[in-house]
């Protein structure tokens, strides 16, 4: 009777340790394009089997051999390795548990499409992304729940004015050094964001409907020296927006603005200052002031303009060192 209790105990899903649930980590690596909850789309590489037929909370999944995995409800995982292929959310979400869960390499995509979530819920260190986490559509979302780093040499990409990436209360998103977010979206929620990769408007918008990059969050925005935030494409518009008057300094960076092609860097109505110890490069386009901007450190920084237009709100104002 003993041993027919221990065997029992073994196979179950879950364990009871001084009173608290801890659930089994199954593996898996996916078997062919399919659903996500479809048993068919993924094998168990776990030494002692699987407790279920496809990922689910605090499991691993590993794509590869070019499948295609596809969303159709909700899904939770420990952590996503996409090897070799896709994940497509689909209009659905995904949450992703572990502090370092989320690995795409490099030309290989996460697709957070049809209004999609992926959310970031273990925080701490760093997710590696070398390929591409494409924010498709109009509410395609990547929601950063606990701090993390977003580190790699690959892109988060958005392709829709409306796509977001939502950063918590009291959280922050760092983009670390050679990672970049690129095209239209906006970077918005009462979190911190630090801008130490590159930050570049390059979508291709049109006259009088321009691709917009807004930086929105409504706690500290910091960044790194260099080329952080750029403005590439025509019609394109690095904006930053009325969020900003919530912190509680000046909003003090050092990057440089890099503004071509016809594109526009636009600082809002923040009633108060826009900083940077960085410079201005500018070879086209406009720099939109309609709030007072101070760029330079009077020392190493001094604005390099090879054409484009400063235009200055009435009684806002310019200054570079």
């Amino acid at each position: 009777m003993k041993l027919f209790k221990l065997a029992l105990t073994i196979a179950l899903a879950t364990f009871i340790v001084d009173g608290a649930t801890v659930y089994a980590t199954d593996e898996f690596e996916s078997n062919g394009s399919g659903d996500w909850d479809n048993a068919a789309s993924w094998t168990c590489v776990s030494g002692g089997g699987c407790t279920s037929s496809y990922p689910e909370t605090g499991d691993s999944a590993k794509v590869i051999d070019g499948d295609v995995i596809t969303l159709d409800a909700a899904a939770t995982c420990g952590s996503l390795w996409i090897y070799d292929g896709e994940v497509d959310t689909s209009s659905h979400s995904l949450t992703i548990e572990d502090s370092s869960g989320l690995t795409i390499e490099a030309t290989e995509l996460l697709d957070v499409s049809d209004a999609g979530t992926v959310t970031l819920s273990g925080g701490g260190t760093s997710h590696t992304v070398d390929g591409t986490l494409d924010l498709d559509v109009a509410s395609s979302t990547l929601s950063i729940t606990e701090s993390a780093t977003i580190d790699g040499s690959g892109e988060i990409r958005g392709q829709n004015n409306s796509a977001v990436i939502s950063v918590a209360s009291g959280k922050t998103l760092r983009l670390h050094s050679s990672t970049s977010i690129k095209g239209h979206l906006e970077i918005s929620g009462s979190g911190n964001f630090t801008n130490e990769g590159t930050v570049e408007a390059n979508g291709i918008g049109s006259d009088g409907s321009p691709d917009i990059l807004r930086i929105a969050v409504t706690g500290t925005l910091e960044d790194a020296a260099g080329d952080r935030w750029k403005a590439s494409a025509a019609y394109s518009v690095l904006s930053f927006d009325s969020a900003l008057t919530t912190i509680s300094t000046e909003g003090r960076l050092s990057g440089n603005f890099v503004i071509s092609s016809n594109a526009t860097a636009e600082i809002e109505n923040n009633k108060q200052c826009l900083a940077t110890d960085g410079r201005l490069d500018m070879s086209n386009g406009f720099l939109d002031v309609n709030e007072c901007m101070t760029m330079g450190d009077g020392a190493n920084y001094f604005m390099s303009m090879t054409g484009g237009y400063i235009d200055i709100a009435t009684g806002k104002c310019f200054t570079h060192y």
